[in-house]
């Protein structure tokens, strides 16, 4: 069932001694189940502007409320998340263009 393996990273932005400002990137790399978004979640998220394209499904207690996913060399941003059981956590995540 959750055979995939996707990266979960989380952006901080950090001011430096000299004023600078600094991202630095936290990962994990988890297990996860990987779907398609259904058509209706396709057709409202694009009424929003967001092209969706995968449902991540992955353990509630491993996730931390990362924003940015990579999965199979590519780079997604979590739009939306749903609470699917107690113990499981559904991630919708977009295609990050531009990265």
């Amino acid at each position: 069932m959750r055979d995939d393996l996707i990266t979960l990273r989380q952006l901080t932005a950090n001011k430096r001694p000299d004023g600078v400002m600094e991202t630095t990137a936290k990962e994990k790399t988890i297990f996860c189940r990987v779907d398609s978004v259904s058509g209706s979640e396709f057709f409202a998220a694009g009424q929003n502007g967001i092209h969706p394209e995968y449902r991540f499904t992955v353990w509630a207690d491993e996730y931390s409320g990362e924003k940015e996913v990579a999965y199979n060399g590519k780079e997604y941003r979590v739009y939306r998340t749903y609470r699917a059981t107690e113990d499981l956590i559904e991630l919708y995540a977009e295609e990050r263009t531009g990265v």
